[in-house]
Protein backbone atom coordinates (compact mmCIF):
# COMPACT_ATOMS: atom_id res chain seq x y z
CA UNK A 1 0.00 0.00 0.00
CA UNK A 2 1.47 3.35 -0.95
CA UNK A 3 1.00 6.64 0.90
CA UNK A 4 -1.76 7.80 -1.46
CA UNK A 5 -3.88 4.81 -0.41
CA UNK A 6 -3.56 5.50 3.32
CA UNK A 7 -6.34 7.47 4.96
CA UNK A 8 -5.20 10.86 6.17
CA UNK A 9 -5.20 11.93 9.82
CA UNK A 10 -7.81 14.49 8.83
CA UNK A 11 -10.08 11.76 7.47
CA UNK A 12 -9.77 9.82 10.72
CA UNK A 13 -10.62 12.95 12.71
CA UNK A 14 -13.69 13.62 10.55
CA UNK A 15 -14.87 10.06 11.19
CA UNK A 16 -14.23 10.48 14.92
CA UNK A 17 -16.32 13.65 14.93
CA UNK A 18 -19.15 11.90 13.08
CA UNK A 19 -19.09 9.09 15.66
CA UNK A 20 -19.29 11.63 18.48
CA UNK A 21 -22.30 13.23 16.77
CA UNK A 22 -23.97 9.83 16.52
CA UNK A 23 -23.18 9.17 20.19
CA UNK A 24 -24.85 12.44 21.13
CA UNK A 25 -27.99 11.30 19.32
CA UNK A 26 -28.05 7.87 20.93
CA UNK A 27 -30.56 7.17 23.66
CA UNK A 28 -28.93 3.94 24.80
CA UNK A 29 -25.97 4.41 27.15
CA UNK A 30 -24.16 1.26 25.98
CA UNK A 31 -24.34 2.32 22.32
CA UNK A 32 -23.25 5.84 23.24
CA UNK A 33 -20.27 4.42 25.14
CA UNK A 34 -19.31 2.15 22.23
CA UNK A 35 -19.48 5.03 19.75
CA UNK A 36 -17.38 7.25 22.01
CA UNK A 37 -14.84 4.46 22.44
CA UNK A 38 -14.64 3.98 18.68
CA UNK A 39 -14.30 7.73 18.22
CA UNK A 40 -11.35 7.77 20.64
CA UNK A 41 -9.73 4.94 18.65
CA UNK A 42 -10.04 6.95 15.44
CA UNK A 43 -8.45 9.94 17.19
CA UNK A 44 -5.53 7.72 18.26
CA UNK A 45 -5.19 6.42 14.70
CA UNK A 46 -5.10 10.01 13.44
CA UNK A 47 -2.36 10.86 15.92
CA UNK A 48 -0.40 7.74 14.89
CA UNK A 49 -0.59 8.60 11.18
CA UNK A 50 0.31 12.21 11.91
CA UNK A 51 3.42 11.04 13.77
CA UNK A 52 4.30 8.75 10.88
CA UNK A 53 3.91 11.66 8.45
CA UNK A 54 6.20 13.86 10.59
CA UNK A 55 8.74 11.05 10.87
CA UNK A 56 8.79 10.50 7.09
CA UNK A 57 9.05 14.23 6.49
CA UNK A 58 11.97 14.59 8.90
CA UNK A 59 13.66 11.57 7.35
CA UNK A 60 13.20 12.98 3.83
CA UNK A 61 14.62 16.36 4.89
CA UNK A 62 17.67 14.57 6.28
CA UNK A 63 18.39 12.98 2.89
CA UNK A 64 19.44 16.31 1.35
Amino acid sequence: MNNAELPSPEAYRRLAEKLRELADQSRRPEIRADLLDLSARFERMAAYFEAQRRHRSARDIGKD
